[in-house]
């Protein structure tokens, strides 16, 4: 409990912090995503406080009861953030683990893809799209977006470390591709038990088309 006691507090502050940024410039897209995920993870922080008080276990022992989140303030302020900056990926993601939590798994589903569309790397937003189609019954989607989130996946590297704030990343250009050719290196080819990316991809999507809030091909 002790050890619980400062980081509570600083999570209390750290919202505070961006409530108050939100409040100076709510035009700010960045701002606002940091907001929804505050505001969604100390809801279920507190949810989860309450199930472990009356049930006398510890909270990572507790199975989050999500009937009991009140997560308004948190999707406004990642759908909001969505419409300042559209290709933010990581606002997408967690409106997607927002409207899975409300049981709106359409709208769940459709954020996912929305997320996966502006950062196909993603690994998260693969599992949780292809969770919500084996519930569906989408037994062949499930396993294609699985299986195209295993083609797509990549180590992050320093490059693209700029992709997890949530903002689109910068495309190559010509110029760092030749000069990746010049250097004696070939660009890796992304394979999957011997089959290549494009492969993989075009039989993955024409499966995935066929599911509600589908994934198409990026």
């Amino acid at each position: 409990m002790g050890e619980r006691a400062p980081r509570a507090a600083g999570v209390v502050e750290a919202r505070t912090a961006v409530a108050h940024a939100v409040t100076l410039r709510p035009d700010r897209a960045m701002y606002q995503l940091y907001h929804g995920i505050a505001l969604y993870e100390a809801e279920r922080q507190r949810v989860r406080d309450l199930q472990a008080c009356g049930d006398h276990r510890p909270p990572e022992a507790v199975e989050l009861d999500r009937s009991m989140l009140q997560l308004d303030a948190a999707r406004d302020a990642l759908v909001l953030a969505t419409k300042l900056e559209p290709a933010l990926w990581r606002a997408h993601y967690y409106l997607g683990r927002i409207y899975r939590d409300l049981d709106d798994t359409r709208r769940a589903a459709q954020q996912f893809t929305a997320a996966l569309k502006t950062h196909p790397g993603h690994h998260f937003s693969y599992i949780a799209l292809s969770e919500l189609y084996r519930r569906w019954g989408y037994v062949d989607q499930a396993l294609a977006v699985a299986t195209l989130g295993t083609t797509r996946w990549r180590r992050p590297t320093p490059r693209s470390c700029g992709s997890r704030s949530g903002w689109p990343t910068t495309p190559s250009t010509p110029t760092t591709r030749r000069s990746t050719r010049s250097a004696g290196r070939s660009p890796p080819r992304r394979t999957m038990h011997g089959r290549s990316f494009r492969a993989a991809s075009s039989t993955s999507a024409g499966a995935i088309s066929r599911a509600p809030g589908a994934i198409s091909r990026t």
